[in-house]
């Protein structure tokens, strides 16, 4: 049976579509793989450029695709007690496979404290969901000043209460499209921080890509290295931590 040669119109979306990506880099592994061509990332952006309806085409499809997965992802997964929850130890764990062994693993290992693992699986939860919590101010009011300090003190070990919280950052107001822990890629994350930079340029992003970069690690994903981003600019010359 003879070789199929690549051709440009039809493989270039068929990769699109197979890999639910506009990646030019993946494009290229895919036809690489598949039909041993090599292409460049200038020569699928030209034909982009010169086929704008069939780029449009792949958009739309695209985004349609990423908003079913989203309605499947977001149903059940980011309730409380699933993705994470505090257990009578105070101890961190998770009813969500990835985050489960990712947990196990690293308490196996002892390789990070476990008040920095929980903040590790918050961040990541935050990260999937596109959103930074913060304390509704109007609960402060119900406190006096020593009741508060020590509500959250105790807030550092349990949960906080839905009606005390507040969507401070949603970056889904901004076109983010809720991820599953179990298919992260870098790609995602520098696209999590570019909307962050544009939207929310002041807020620190530090704390999750420290453990977007650990998670990556504990599952031998590589590109760990590419995540971009930098400290708010009072860390000085620590910004690149």
């Amino acid at each position: 049976m003879p070789k199929i040669k690549y051709k440009a119109r039809r493989d270039i979306p068929d990769a699109v579509r197979t890999l639910k990506t506009l990646d030019r880099h993946e494009i290229i592994r895919h036809i690489l793989n598949k039909y041993n061509h090599k292409v460049t990332v200038s020569s699928i952006n030209m034909w982009f450029i010169r086929h704008k309806d069939i780029y449009e085409e792949l958009q739309n499809e695209l985004k349609s695709t990423l908003k079913s997965i989203e309605a499947e992802v977001e149903s059940t997964l980011f309730e409380k007690g699933i993705f994470y929850y505090i257990g009578y130890d105070g101890r961190i764990y998770s009813d969500v496979p990835i985050i489960d062994d990712y947990i196990r693993g690293k308490k196996r290992k002892q390789t990070v404290k476990s008040k920095t693992l929980k903040g590790y699986i918050i961040h990541l939860r935050e990260f999937c969901l596109g959103i930074r919590p913060h304390i509704n101010p109007e609960t402060q009011k119900k406190y006096r000043k020593e009741e508060w300090e020590e509500q959250k003190k105790r807030w550092k070990r349990e949960e906080v209460p839905d009606e005390d919280i507040v969507k401070g950052i949603d970056l889904k107001k901004h076109g983010w499209v809720i991820r599953h822990p179990e298919r992260i890629t870098i790609d995602d994350v520098n696209e999590y921080l570019d909307l962050m930079i544009e939207h929310y340029p002041n807020v620190d992003n530090s704390g999750i890509r420290l453990a977007l970069r650990n998670f990556f690690k504990y599952h031998d994903i590589k590109g760990v290295d590419q995540i971009r981003g930098r400290k708010h600019r009072s860390a000085r010359k620590y910004a690149d931590l």
